[in-house]
């Protein structure tokens, strides 16, 4: 019926004298290919022999719904059916989450001359697209949870206006995604790719395996931490006010260790504002704060697209021809700027140290101070994303399921800050897409303090191999460019592009590609630790907006 409406649709829309754009004209040729929730179960139910428990289910509903049933009604209700907008765009067909979960059969359920165990409502999401798509303008893959539905789409990189849906629907809970997935395959024969995903049930039992054991237990080490250690900045406090002679005692190591978890004292420490005393590039901090809240922007602008419900893609679209738009839609350059600031920070504290100490520096306790410093929480963080991330989310738009297996699959490629590199592993994670950024940056620290030590020790040398890198930066992926066909930003991609080469894997995460504004940033911290003295801090603002500028 669902199709029938919208053949008839098309025909109106067309014997109206109305055009629809190709856009709007392939979503609902590709929409009158599928049915809705319903349909979809009905023919899953009985194109096969009821062997399964998930397909005697599926029987048992579809009778149950002809007869109205309460439970089998709030089934059908709660799947996603054709909607008004579709185009205007709507790519996301959510269904009644909620309602879905709510739905509990009986105990058990009559089969035949016999019985069955009763299910609960299970809400799944479904990916829908067509085989072969049309070459799209893309967008990269800044949030972690979206590689995962990519991975199993068969994609490498999300697309702009992809001719695609999501739909929810509500099966029973014996159904698995891969019987789901099988079943709708069949239907349709290979026409269109089409997956299920994120199969949620209303009070299903949590298994923790053992690497999920070991990091709570951390947690817990952490909380008893913080307890303790807030507990005795308390104690210290009420002492002082008190003027005990006890408070002249030394700590001790074991007081001192648990005093770093305490509270309050790191919570005065993460929202002091104070500006550091001594030398400090406060110019930086306002160049720090416009370019993280571009990068957020960016962010945000393709969670819009590619991970959050969209109803009005259409005229979302439309506000990319404005002018003051340009600078969001093209916020790839935004990282740039960390990378200079990155560089400069590096050459201008070096260069302070090494004045200091008059040319001592330990290399590696150098190279090993910044991996500690970055790698702790980093570690932290990949622990928990592919271990217990996967059991606190719930809801209509989540795949965290597959985002936690890219986390688990090869999280020491990330440790050793190689993952924008495809190494030609097996099965290679995509864990926390946007620290190809991190990579990026340790990369160029391990280049860093060699080039600031020779510029130190002989300047002119160290200046002409600042200029080589400078012009090799530039004339790399200049050559790259004209060699693979890329466009000059993602969004605007090359006519000849090579599809084995694509903009966002050999252009965007490669060091050689990313390198110019960090040598620059390295060349801006020479000159502003030099010049410094002798420069009005009027002029050093003024020279370090001169660097962001130049990018």
């Amino acid at each position: 019926m669902e199709r029938l409406l919208v053949v008839i649709f098309i025909l109106q829309v067309f014997s109206a004298d109305h055009v629809l754009s190709e856009y709007q004209l392939d979503r609902l040729k590709l929409l009158s290919e599928v049915e809705n929730g319903h349909n979809l179960m009905e023919h899953f139910a009985e194109k096969f022999d009821t062997d399964t428990l998930c397909q005697k289910h599926s029987k048992i509903y579809l009778d149950e719904r002809n007869n109205l049933t309460g439970w089998a009604f709030r089934m059908f209700d709660a799947s996603a059916k054709i909607p008004d907008g579709i185009s205007f765009g709507k790519k996301s067909l959510m269904g009644a989450f909620h309602e879905c979960l709510d739905v509990e059969t009986p105990t058990v359920l009559k089969w035949g001359d016999g019985y069955v165990e009763g299910f609960k409502g299970q809400y799944m999401s479904v990916y829908v697209a067509p085989k072969r798509a049309q070459k799209q303008t893309r967008m990269p893959i800044f949030l972690p949870g979206s590689q995962g539905i990519l991975e199993m789409a068969g994609g490498s990189e999300n697309q702009l206006g992809s001719i695609d849906f999501r739909v929810g629907l509500c099966v029973p809970s014996s159904c698995s995604l891969d019987e789901i997935t099988g079943g709708l395959n069949e239907l349709q024969n290979g026409a269109l790719t089409v997956f299920a995903f994120n199969g949620v049930v209303k009070d299903k039992d949590v298994h923790l395996d053992s690497v999920d054991k070991v990091f709570i237990s951390l947690c817990s080490f952490i909380l008893i931490g913080i307890l303790i250690g807030t507990l005795m900045e308390i104690f210290l406090v009420i002492q002082a006010k008190m003027s005990l002679n006890i408070l002249n005692n030394p700590l001790t190591n074991g007081q001192k260790f648990f005093l770093n978890f305490g509270l309050y004292a790191n919570t005065k420490r993460l929202l002091d504002t104070t500006p550091p005393k001594g030398d400090h590039l406060s110019c930086l901090d306002g160049i720090r704060f416009i370019s993280i809240s571009w990068v957020m922007l960016g962010h945000i602008l393709s969670a819009e697209m590619n991970i959050f419900p969209l109803s009005n893609m259409v005229s979302f679209i439309g506000v990319y021809d404005r002018f003051e738009f340009q600078a969001v839609l093209n916020a790839f350059v935004s990282v740039d700027s960390f990378f200079l600031m990155s560089g400069c920070l590096v050459s201008y504290l070096m260069l302070k140290d090494l004045d200091k100490t008059n040319g001592r520096i330990n290399f590696p306790l150098l190279y090993l101070h910044r991996y500690l410093r970055i790698t702790g929480f980093y570690a932290f963080l990949i622990f928990f994303l592919s271990t217990v991330w996967r059991h606190l989310a719930i809801g209509p738009n989540q795949f965290l399921e597959q985002a936690a297996d890219e986390c688990g699959k090869t999280p020491w490629v990330n440790l050793l800050y190689i993952n924008n590199f495809d190494l030609g592993i097996e099965e290679q994670g995509n864990c926390l897409g946007q620290t190809w950024y991190l990579a990026n940056d340790m990369q160029f620290f391990l280049l860093a303090p060699p080039i600031v030590y020779i510029t130190w020790k002989w300047d002119k040398i160290g200046l002409l191999i600042i200029a080589i890198l400078s012009a090799a930066s530039a004339a790399v992926p200049a050559g790259l460019t004209y060699a693979y066909g890329w466009g000059t930003t993602p969004v605007l991609p090359g006519e000849d592009e090579d599809p084995k080469y694509s903009y966002m894997e050999w252009n965007y995460f490669k060091p050689w590609n990313r390198f110019s504004p960090y040598i620059i940033g390295i060349l801006l911290g020479i000159f502003s630790t030099t010049l410094k003295a002798n420069l009005s801090k009027c002029l050093r603002w003024q020279i370090c907006g001169a660097g962001l500028l130049l990018l």
